[in-house]
């Protein structure tokens, strides 16, 4: 009996360990009023233990590789007992090599989320079978924040995973893409699920996703040893960037870089060369024109 209780904690502990994503949730009720309260208690608790037993790939993560994750899910409308809209917050990290620094590869909001929950009601995922929404939203980001992350440790890395999460947009039934936002490609140019994954794999996102490589591996990944080079690199990958934006303007995926890159490049370049600050500046001047406010101290 002993030796079969151990044996079942050590593999309890490699399935735990083996995980990609290390998830923190929290659901948030501002207007609750129908639902039962103990209803959202259970569909965090759901959500964490979906999010963080799943796993994504065949690779084994080590504890100091796992990619972490905040998830924010704030109930906006109560359309019964059991139906919502909502909206979710996401930012996902990843650990800078030689310090204790984790770099934001992904920082977005969705506020196309609604769902249907029930008390104690699973939360599944099976590879091509959809059967409701939360879990396809789920799913789908998780996905998308593996391929982010490993296009930041090879180039176009994220390849396979990022078709994952355009074969579940498109393994969704015509019904379901019908009553749920989020899954088709919008009428009016904006970020949505479709979008984020699609532009991701056009031919004409190649150079952005090679200077995503460039700017982490390359760049930020050997700031601790030679913070000179590191920028030089970064430099180079944010002028590839500039040159994205004008060849493929209004990309779902360059809006998500500014997003979760802005704050971390300002810091980056307050001790930059002056060369290096103004052809920062004149990057982010053009792919984040409404706040160019934020990079005026970057021009010298």
């Amino acid at each position: 009996m002993k030796y079969i209780w151990t044996l079942l904690f050590m593999i309890t502990l490699f399935h735990v360990n083996a995980q990609e994503l290390i998830w923190d949730v929290s659901v948030n009720t501002p207007k609750l009023q129908t639902a039962d309260p103990k209803l959202f208690k259970q569909l965090e608790s759901s959500i964490r233990d979906f999010l963080n037993a799943q796993k994504w790939t065949d690779d084994e993560y080590e504890q100091e590789e796992k990619i972490k994750c905040n998830l924010q899910l704030t109930i906006i409308t109560e359309l019964s007992a059991t139906k919502f809209n909502a909206q979710i917050a996401i930012q996902a990290v990843r650990p800078v090599f030689g310090s204790s620094y984790e770099t934001p590869i992904f920082t977005h909001s969705d506020n196309e989320v609604s769902f249907t929950y029930e008390m104690f009601q699973p939360i599944q995922y099976s590879e091509g079978i959809i059967t409701d929404n939360l879990s396809a939203i789920l799913s789908f980001y998780s996905l998308f924040i593996i391929g982010l992350d490993l296009d930041t440790f090879a180039d176009k890395g994220g390849e396979k995973y990022f078709t994952k999460a355009l074969a579940l947009t498109s393994n969704l039934s015509e019904s379901m893409k019908a009553q749920y936002k989020g899954w088709s490609e919008p009428k009016k140019q904006r970020i949505n699920r479709f979008t984020m994954v699609d532009h991701m794999l056009k031919p004409r996102a190649i150079p952005f996703r090679s200077a995503m490589y460039q700017y982490h591996l390359k760049g930020l990944d050997i700031m601790h040893e030679n913070p000179e080079e590191g920028r030089a690199v970064m430099t180079q990958a944010l002028k590839t960037v500039k040159a994205v934006d004008i060849d493929f303007r209004g990309a779902a995926f360059l809006q998500l870089f500014v997003n979760a890159k802005s704050s971390e490049i300002i810091e980056v370049y307050k001790n930059g060369l002056p060369d290096e600050r103004n052809d920062v500046f004149k990057v982010m001047a053009r792919i984040d024109g409404a706040n160019t406010s934020k990079y005026r101290f970057l021009r010298q």
